[in-house]
């Protein structure tokens, strides 16, 4: 058996942080709806960033946990 670490693939990587950041930002504007154009871009910065993360790194663990947590 192989005990070497999973090598991340870049493009994979950008592939599901991509994704992850444009869901991230709509939840994240859509759940709170914030009223000035400052609360816009930093609700949608933050959650975009976020998810974008959760989602390069966990992959299709983090798309199971959303979408449990959406239902």
């Amino acid at each position: 058996m192989n005990s070497s670490p999973k090598k991340r693939d870049s493009l994979g990587f950008t592939v599901r942080f991509v994704c992850g950041a444009v869901a991230g930002i709509l939840i994240g504007i859509g759940f709170w709806m914030p009223e000035t154009i400052a609360g816009v871009l930093i609700t949608g910065l933050i959650s975009g960033v976020a998810c974008g993360l959760l989602a390069a790194f966990w992959g299709d663990r983090f798309w199971e946990m959303l979408s449990s947590f959406l239902r």
